[in-house]
């Protein structure tokens, strides 16, 4: 049904319109000037005329992408055409910025918050404590160390005496355990690459060792003190001198030993199984455990764990792999023994702290490994069908259950190692009738026992 239009509506709307005719013809009008005068010309800022730099051909290929790099040239900072481009372009931009009107009163005010005397948190390493220290004013803080709590402190690096420019850093530094010997990284020019040198704290004197060829890493000391882990680049073969290290290769992590040169370092761990995964070491405040963090973009990495206790002197590393799901982040924090304690972000982003019992989880692994093993060995045995001296004649199926016989029987005595060894279908073969191992009591467990570390089996007899 449709709606009768109301006939007030018309009206009003012509009433509306009417009023606001009427008030736009009595507006008064805003006047116009008659001449209108320009605003001044604001003058251009002079056009800056910067350094050209070569161009160069350099193209890449990514992923069948060909990407240009003209400017590859200016890596090589000692490249005398790349050091007269830096002090053309320093002389263009600092008069430009030293007569910005502000700038005097920005330094002013952060010099203001920036110059106070601050510490850093002390450590304790045997009966010494370190700490850093800056005094408001210095461009490096100074490592500080007392041979007590109630000793006087005394300078043992001071960063600032490295290079009249500042420009060469104290990066990190590693104590060993009994605070006898200091491992610290120098950089120079703010480059990630690092040089450790050592010194004795006693006097203060460097020790003849120089690692080299590394960068973001530290280093992991032994409980004696005598030796530490940690990563390095391989020397660059394109180098003459040999002081650069070749970031395009992986890290391997290094043992060095405190007193040798660094050409002799051992070779420890490194990842054959990936090409962009590097390891880097942590031994554990008690010797027990080397920790290999494995490091490949910053959302997830992998932990393996060396047993140290149970490695023979001379031997390769046994490292079995602790996390290697790559599905979140693990930092070792400490052990208690066989506990081992980490941080990590597995189902749970912002972090939770874990402990794992190590050595039960790795000898469960090494058990399941026996096991998977013995079984692969005996059917490659039934594959090939070998038939031991003296039994010509003999079916192998024959061979196979008088196999099953010496496995039950052994299995029931000392050697329970053997019965890994039988396949489930061998065994199903042989009935309990037949079978020449005992019976088993009341107090015998159905389920299978753990096989024991050292077994002693014999042969199968006809």
């Amino acid at each position: 049904m449709r709606h009768a239009s109301h006939p007030i509506l018309p009206l009003a709307l012509l009433a509306v319109l009417t009023w606001l005719a009427t008030g736009c013809a009595h507006m008064p009008e805003t006047p116009v000037p008659a001449t209108a005068t320009p605003a001044a010309a604001t003058p251009a800022p002079a056009r800056l005329a910067y350094p050209a730099f070569a161009r160069g051909g350099q193209v890449d290929s990514y992923f069948g992408e060909a990407v240009a790099d003209p400017y590859r040239a200016m890596e090589n900072v000692d490249d005398p055409a790349v050091r007269a481009w830096v002090a053309a372009q320093n002389q263009l931009a600092e008069p430009y910025l030293a007569a910005i009107p502000a700038r005097e009163q920005l330094k002013q005010r952060l010099a203001q918050l920036w110059n106070y005397e601050r510490f850093g948190l002390p450590q304790r390493h045997g009966k010494r404590y370190f700490w850093l220290r800056n005094d408001g004013k210095q461009n490096q803080s100074v490592l500080y160390v007392a041979d007590a709590l109630d000793a006087a402190p005394r300078v043992l690096i001071d960063p600032n005496t490295f290079s009249a420019d500042a420009t060469v850093s104290l990066s990190r530094f590693d104590i060993d355990p009994q605070g006898e010997v200091i491992a610290y990284a120098v950089s120079d020019g703010g480059t990630d690459w690092t040089t450790w040198r050592f010194r004795r704290i006693a006097d203060g004197q460097d020790l003849p060792d120089v690692l080299r060829f590394t960068k973001f890493t530290g280093v992991s000391w032994t409980p004696d003190g005598k030796a530490l882990y940690y990563s390095r680049y391989p020397a660059d073969t394109r180098d003459a001198t040999g002081q650069k290290g070749d970031d395009s290769k992986k890290v391997v992590v290094h043992r060095h030993v405190l007193g040798t040169a660094q050409a002799g370092d051992a070779r420890v761990y490194e990842i054959t199984d990936h090409p962009t995964r590097n390891p880097y070491a942590t031994v554990s405040d008690d010797g027990r455990w080397l920790i290999i963090e494995v490091s490949d973009g910053f959302d997830s990495n992998a932990v393996h764990v060396v047993d140290l206790k149970a490695q023979q002197p001379g031997q390769a590393l046994k490292v079995q792999r602790l996390f290697d799901a790559w599905d979140a982040l693990y930092g070792f924090l400490g052990n208690e023994g066989d506990t081992l304690y980490f941080r990590t972000t597995k189902d749970a982003p912002r972090g939770r702290n874990v402990e794992i019992a190590a050595s039960q989880l790795l000898q469960g692994r090494q058990r399941s490994r026996r096991r998977r093993s013995g079984a692969r060995s005996c059917r490659r045995r039934r594959r090939r069908s070998a038939t031991p001296p003296g039994w010509a004649g003999t079916s192998s199926s024959t061979c196979c259950r008088t196999r099953a016989r010496a496995c039950a029987s052994t299995r029931a005595t000392a050697s329970r190692e053997a019965t890994s060894r039988c396949p489930a279908s061998a065994r199903q073969r042989v009935s309990p009738a037949t079978a020449t191992a005992p019976r088993r009591s009341s107090a015998t467990p159905t389920t299978r026992p753990r096989p024991p570390s050292t077994v002693t089996t014999s042969p199968p007899t006809r």
